[in-house]
């Protein structure tokens, strides 16, 4: 019989499969990352987000402008950061003299290049324009669309593009196109090492064009092979994989994948890991860091591991339950869940959606039961593409959301139906109709400390919301839009930020189509910033009865507007840095103006504090407005209201403000129990304090026995705060544990349990959520034999931790190597491993 060793340990992998990238830039290097099968990297030569040249096409360029060198450009050319334009959204150096002025601009980038790459590796040039461009690498054309002349030939300084080309971040009514790939074939002996020149010109279909837009990158393109990826994630059938990538990034000694270090030649400006990922979906962050630790840039990479799969289409059963031991789970085309049926969707599931598909629940119910560490996931099938929806409609429907992620993917309530969803992340669905969450004559409707990225807009349409804690960002319709929001609807404590592109505003009070205005909302306590051409809350169609209090707006056109007929109560809001703070107008012709009563204002450093037109009326009392003068109104100051950083955007008030105890005495007293204060945030002007709250809970975590694991707090109150960390549910005070932060050393088994913090002040305490703190202990190997054909042993596993199974013929051999990988599921695990020719072999069992 043979002799058979088993141990524990831990080791390096070896890795297999696919190629998909991602990046992150900054003005002066690139971190990128691969998925693959171990080839060579792309190599980038030049980053839109580097500091490049320009220069306006106001008049003709120098003679030789695409390959003198930097020293010898004369005053005409500028230096700013890559992405050229105005009016796309996507533009690091904004042109703002650019419309009807001048129709082309002039780029240039010097780069080096090392000695030693592989002259059979192809140029990668990629273009995100509008309208049209020529490019030239050391004054050779390489490129050229919608340029006028022939091939080889330079467009005149004041030329047009001969067709219009909507950039990837341009107005989505126009068709935006993706950016564009131009392989240029075999480097060959173009790029020998040392200085070389990327330059393009680019050019506007018009001189009143509404936009333009010129990025550029050029990379040596990386070996890959089997590639199987998506804009937003690769889809792998590996559970071990080989990370690549490249880091310029000037000041860092090394590179971090979760946590992680992975091996990086700083010679050649490239890193790589080894990398075992979990059954489902992973998110992989990958750091690039200085000497002290500090990270200096990061990106992320999504990768989902399918080692198993389940496909699901067409109506269901009345009763169905989809969880993570069904693999991956493929949606093929709609799924229906008929009449008083529901459809239970898991912890850590992992849908694949195909292009259009959705899952709908009329007089039915869909609940997602995702939790904080087991995320449900909806993603498009091929990683880019809009699927559709989770849909509940009829009096008897119902959707339940919690602690989910959707990718290109939306959320509608319709006719009757009931909605919540908890703790989600939405993203990446720039759809105009539906839009990414939809309502029209729901029920109702609740969206809570959801996270919505990188979309059009949430339509609620005749239907009560309730929106609170949410974060909306990188908006390219309204942030939340209501049509006929019936009275009751809120949206409170949420920040709208980042739709600086035209014709979008982040908070819109409209009517539906029959004309049913939008009556009784308040909008409170919230942050809304960076809506540069438009307004920060509008209130239009005759809206009634609309209230907005204590709000901090910023960055934005018009801070609030009121038009054609509405009528609005705005109080205790700071409006800072805008266009205007108040603009009453007449917009549709005939509708008459807006109508608004404002108090407890502080209106400051705005172009224009309110203006308004003959047909519209406005009461402004009790309020600091800058401007000429006094604004009209009763005990209306004009001062400076003592913020405690405006730089920093902290706008509340330092002792002494004058906008202290001076609101209007019949408004609701502070929190402290003194007269209403001007502006959004109170002054706790008679000292006495104020009870802590929690504002982050402390997370559960798992971590494998001999580690290190931290728990965090953050609270706010009147300081000093005292934290007590406990161990259990009511009882177990931890000695010394009295700090925002709790660090276990060396974890062991008897460590794992509840864990929760008491902060405290002299105004009362509140005790956290509990954080579950989960050890896993190294498997102990048992029940191990041989039948002369099979070796075969046992250990035990823990739900959803990933094992890897290793093995090497020879103790002299250094290199374990995989022979499977197992994701725990609470039960003992036995392999079986067929006898080999080896007169030897050993084993052991490792917990990533």
């Amino acid at each position: 019989m043979q002799t058979r060793t088993f141990r524990i340990g831990f080791m390096i992998l070896i890795p297999v499969l696919v190629l998909v990238s991602g990046r992150a830039q900054t003005t002066n290097g690139v971190l990128s990352v691969q998925v693959g099968t171990g080839g060579t990297p792309p190599l980038a030569l030049v980053n839109h987000g580097e500091l490049w040249r320009y220069r306006k096409g106001t008049s003709p360029p120098p003679v030789g402008w695409q390959t003198n060198v930097d020293s010898a450009l004369d005053g005409s050319w500028l230096s700013g950061p890559g992405g050229f334009g105005y009016a796309d959204n996507d533009d690091a150096t904004v042109l703002s003299d650019m419309q009807n002025n001048y129709t082309t601009l002039y780029i240039r980038k010097a780069f080096e290049v090392a000695s030693g790459v592989d002259t059979n590796r192809h140029l990668k040039l990629v273009m995100d324009f509008d309208d049209g461009f020529v490019a030239w690498l050391d004054g050779a054309e390489i490129a050229r669309v919608n340029a006028p002349g022939a091939a080889g030939s330079e467009p005149v300084f004041n030329a047009i593009a001969t067709a219009g080309h909507e950039a990837s971040g341009g107005d989505l009514a126009s068709n935006p196109n993706a950016p564009t790939t131009y392989d240029l074939g075999a480097m060959g002996t173009r790029l020998q090492p040392g200085t070389h020149i990327l330059a393009i010109q680019g050019l506007n279909a018009a001189t009143n064009s509404s936009d333009l837009s010129l990025i550029a990158d050029l990379s040596i393109e990386g070996d890959s092979s089997g590639v199987s990826e998506g804009v937003f994630f690769a889809l792998v059938n590996t559970d071990v994989v080989l990370l690549t990538g490249s880091n310029t990034i000037p000041g860092s000694v090394r590179v971090a994948v979760n946590g992680q270090d992975a091996e990086l030649d700083s010679a050649q400006g490239t890193w790589s890991k080894t990398q075992t990922l979990a059954p489902g979906f992973n998110r992989l962050t990958v750091q690039a860091l200085d000497s002290a630790g500090a990270t200096l840039a990061s990106t992320t990479r999504d990768v989902v591991v399918e080692l198993s799969s389940s496909y699901v289409g067409g109506t269901l059963a009345s009763n169905n339950v989809w969880d993570s031991s069904m693999g991956i789970i493929h949606v093929t085309n709609s799924v229906v869940v008929p009449g008083g049926g529901i459809l239970s969707i898991e912890p850590g599931a992992v849908l694949l959606l195909n292009g259009g598909t959705s899952i709908l629940a009329t007089n039915a119910s869909i609940t997602v039961n995702g939790t904080s560490s087991n995320t449900v996931y909806f993603l498009p099938a091929d990683g880019a593409t809009v699927w559709g929806g989770l849909v509940a409609a009829g009096t008897g429907g119902n959707l339940q959301v919690q602690h989910a992620e959707t990718i290109a993917g939306r959320v509608e309530i319709l006719e009757g139906a009931t909605g919540m969803l908890e703790d989600c992340y939405l993203h990446d669905y720039l759809v105009n109709s539906p839009a990414i969450v939809h309502a029209l004559r729901g029920a109702s409707l609740t969206l809570r400390r959801n996270h919505v990225q990188r979309y059009y807009e949430h339509l609620i349409q005749l239907t009560p919301v309730v929106i609170e804690d949410c974060l909306c960002e990188n908006i390219t319709g309204d942030g939340i839009d209501f049509d006929a929001a019936p009275p009751g609807s809120v949206i409170r404590r949420c920040t709208i930020r980042h739709g600086d592109i035209f014709n979008v505003d982040g908070l819109d009070m409209g009517s539906f189509t029959d004309g049913t205005p939008t009556r009784g909302v308040v909008i409170e306590n919230c942050l809304i910033y960076d809506f540069t051409f438009d307004k920060g809350v509008s209130i239009g169609e005759a809206a009634q009865n609309i209230t907005v209090r204590n709000c901090v707006i910023y960055g934005v056109q018009s801070g609030i507007a009121v038009k054609d007929s509405s009528v609005a109560t705005i109080s205790n809001n700071t409006i800072v840095d805008s266009d205007y703070g108040l603009h009453l107008y007449q917009k549709i012709a005939g509708q008459g103006g807006g109508h608004a009563t404002a108090y407890d204002n502080i209106i400051r450093g705005v172009g224009t504090n309110a203006v308004l037109d003959s047909l519209s009326t406005l009461t402004i009392s009790y309020s600091d407005v800058s401007g000429p003068g006094t604004y009209p109104g009763t005990n209306n100051i004009n001062t400076d209201p003592l913020f405690v950083n405006p730089a920093a955007r902290d706008y509340h008030l330092l002792p002494g403000s004058p906008c202290i105890d001076a609101g209007d005495p019949a408004s609701p007293s502070d929190p402290d129990g003194t007269r209403a204060d001007m502006g959004a945030f109170p002054y706790n002007s008679s000292g006495a304090p104020l009870p802590p709250t929690i504002t982050l809970q402390p997370k559960s975590q798992t971590v494998a026995e001999g580690r290190d694991v931290t728990f965090a707090v953050q609270a706010g109150g009147t300081p000093p705060l005292a934290y007590q960390w406990r161990a259990g549910w009511l009882h177990g005070d931890i000695p010394g544990a009295t700090n925002d932060t709790l660090l276990i050393t060396n974890v062991q088994p008897n460590a794992a349990g509840n864990y929760r913090v008491t902060v405290s002040n002299l105004a009362g305490s509140v005790a956290s959520e509990i954080a579950v703190l989960n050890v896993i202990t190294p498997p102990t190997i048992s029940g191990t034999g041989f039948d002369g054909t099979n070796i075969s042993f046992t250990f035990p596993s823990v739900t959803n931790v990933v094992y890897a199974i290793e093995y090497k013929d020879t103790l002299n051999n250094p290199a374990w190597l995989i022979l499977r990988t197992v994701s725990g599921n609470g039960s003992p695990f036995t392999l079986d491993d067929p006898a080999t020719n080896s007169p030897g072999r050993f084993y052991r069992v490792r917990v990533p």
